[in-house]
């Protein structure tokens, strides 16, 4: 089973302590991370961190590269316009962290094709074509990867269910099951944030979706 995040925005945070970070729980999670990344969509959460939101997407590159230097260079040196690390021994190195990326934007889709591991679609309840919003999105950025001289099957894809307030565990059910049926991805989670108050209930809704589908 792997630990994954969907989806972290990697602009709030200082690239060197995001790539140390994970390198960090990969190891201790035995391999199982899968760094989920965007650059979200709210000026005032940039606000508060601090950070420019014209910035953001630029930032997002620089830390996917600095993550190329961290990860296999020894010793490691970065300079950027963002970050610059001088030369440093870094022992906390992870064992492979494949980084998925979410968004939508021409730019985001150019960035998924050409650098990530995968994509972070993301559905609810009242999308009707899941294939539209899913399978031909990813089918474009396989094309799209392979003309920038990746293999296609290089872009991966992990669907985020996202349940609506006042839905239940079985309506997250239904829907995975639909995504199952009407899409090619077959990595699926369901976002606990409606249909959870606590450790307990969160636990109880993992346990009606995973016997439901």
């Amino acid at each position: 089973m792997q630990l994954g995040t969907s989806t972290l925005n990697a602009p709030w945070y200082p690239a060197a302590l995001l790539a140390r970070q994970a390198a960090t729980i990969d190891n201790l999670s035995g391999g199982r991370l899968l760094l989920g990344l965007g650059i979200g969509w709210s000026p005032e959460e940039y606000d508060a961190v601090g950070v420019p939101m014209g910035e953001r997407g630029a930032r997002l590159d620089e830390t996917l590269d600095l993550f190329d230097t961290w990860w296999h260079d020894d010793p490691v040196e970065f300079t950027g316009r963002f970050a610059s690390v001088a030369p440093s021994y870094v022992h906390a190195r992870p064992q492979h962290v494949p980084v998925y990326l979410g968004g939508f934007s021409p730019r985001a889709r150019r960035r998924i094709a050409e650098r990530a591991d995968g994509f972070l679609p993301v559905v609810t309840s009242d999308v009707t074509d899941l294939d539209a919003a899913v399978s031909a999105p990813w089918a474009d950025l396989r094309a799209a990867a392979a003309e920038a001289g990746r293999p296609a099957d290089a872009v991966g894809a992990v669907l985020r269910v996202n349940p609506k307030p006042g839905e239940t565990a079985a309506d997250a059910a239904a829907l995975v099951r639909r995504a199952a049926t009407d899409t090619d991805v077959d990595h699926t989670f369901v976002d606990l944030m409606y249909l959870a108050d606590d450790t307990d209930s969160a636990l109880e809704a993992v346990e009606e979706i995973l016997g439901a589908v």
